[in-house]
Order: structure tokens, then sequence, then C-alpha cells
């Protein structure tokens, strides 16, 4: 099945550690496409070799059609791809304010959205709106000039998502995005999502610990474990499959 995505025979190793073996899968435009499987997987090498952070032994990556395997990280960025990480990364020492705006001037730079003067001591007055917007739609305006390095786990999760929307990307990559949150906030961020996904039509691929969030937001998902796919499909099919019961869900997942 061809996609927006496509993902074939992917290998990589790290030495003579083999840590990808042969993937093959497409992701459709529009889709939100989850991948679990137990620690060690190969679930974030996979979003590194998607996004460029690192290189792949042996296949291709394909976005519309175009290989792009070869391609470095700002020029997927630039593509279309947008990702957030297990562990936020935000420029501690900015405000919140700052941050998004960051995000919005590099993307405005890389596509000649404005000529002239850049990184001034003040931000254009349109750019500051755009990133108060952002703020505003992750609940994060009140801290706009607080230093990042001063919000909660929960709060610098959310800003490094308005950093990625800063990009205005077609594809959101979300490694992990309620990794270490309260349950509360782990029902904030998938609402968010699924409202960011609703207002924005963005494809969504992200790796998630969480099942309830897993099996709430996703249409299809993926089963890693060591390296190889041993399950992909809708929600229920991999549920119910014996497999990733095995590996993975257990028994009362399954059921659940």
């Amino acid at each position: 099945m061809s996609g927006l995505i496509e993902v074939v025979d992917v290998h990589k190793s790290y030495g003579s550690v083999k840590i990808l073996k042969g993937l093959n899968f497409s992701v459709l435009e529009g889709e939100t496409f989850a991948i679990i499987g137990p620690n060690g997987a190969g679930k974030t090498t996979l979003f590194k070799v998607m996004t460029g952070e690192t290189t792949l032994n042996s296949g291709e990556i394909r976005f519309r059609g175009r290989g792009i395997s070869s391609d470095p990280p700002h020029m997927r960025t630039r593509g279309g791809f947008g990702r957030t990480f297990q562990v936020a990364r935000v420029f501690l020492e900015l405000t919140v304010l700052e941050n998004v705006v960051v995000a919005i001037e590099a993307r405005q730079k890389a596509s000649h959205e404005r000529k002239g003067r850049w990184y001034d001591w003040r931000p254009a007055e349109d750019v500051r709106t755009e990133a108060m917007q952002l703020l505003a739609e992750l609940g994060l305006e009140r801290s706009a000039r607080r230093e990042a390095k001063f919000l909660s786990h929960g709060d610098k999760k959310r800003l490094e998502f308005a950093i990625t929307l800063g990009g205005r990307p077609s594809v959101l990559m979300l490694d992990e995005p309620t990794a270490g949150m309260s349950p509360t906030d782990r029902k904030g961020t998938a609402e968010l999502i699924r409202r960011i996904k609703a207002e924005r039509g963005v494809t969504v691929i992200m790796t998630e610990h969480d099942m309830d969030v897993i099996f709430g937001l996703s249409d299809r998902l993926m089963v890693m474990n060591y390296g190889e796919m041993i399950a992909l499909g809708l929600p229920a099919q991999v549920r119910a499959d014996k497999t990733v019961r095995e590996v993975y869900l257990g028994k009362e997942a399954s059921h659940a």
C-alpha cells in the first residue's frame, strides 16, 4: 500500500548490533499511526531514521513519492516533518515566548516568507502574534515571559509541541508525548493531539507506552519487537493478535 510516507526494507545497525531488520510499512495522509512495542524494540531508532537524525544502512524512506534517505534533518523539516522527543528539547534560558518566536523566524527564513534583517532584539509583530496564538492554543500564554527552565515537566512538553507547530509541519512525529506525565496531564495531552490533528489536518506518527492513549488516538498500529514488525492493522486487530498479546500487551490488556 502506497502512502504519504513509505518505509521500504529499512535496516539499521550500530556496529554488529542489528536494530532495524527489514521494516516495510506505509503511513497514510491524515491518519494517526502508532508504533508500539517493548523497550529496545527499535522504535526511537526508527524515528531517528525517518527524520534523518541517523542514517540507515540499507533500504529507503519516501515522502510523497520522493526518496529522502539522503536528505539531512533540516531538509526534512523544511519538507514538512516536525518532531518531539521523549525528553523535551527546549531553550531553557529563553522565555517561553522566545522559544516559539525562534521556531517561527526559522521557518520564515527557510521558506523566504520574510526578507530583510533577522534576529533583531524584538520580533516582528506578526511573528509575536503567531507565537502568542500558539501559546494560547497550548495553554501557555500566561507563562509567555517565564524562562523555560522554570516550567513543569508537562509544560516543557507542551512548549516543545508549540515550538514544533511553529514550523507548520504536515507530519507530526511524537516520541512518547505523555512520558513522565500525571494521569491528568496524559489525558490533556491526548486531547491536545486529537484537537491539533482535527484543526490542522496533520498526519501524526507516534510512539507511546500508555495503551489508553494509543488505543484512544490511533487509526492504525504497528507493533515492533527486536527491530522487526510483528503486527500491523486497526487497533482492534492488533489488540486481538495472539503474538502481540504474548510479546507486549498481555492477556488482560488484550481484553480491556
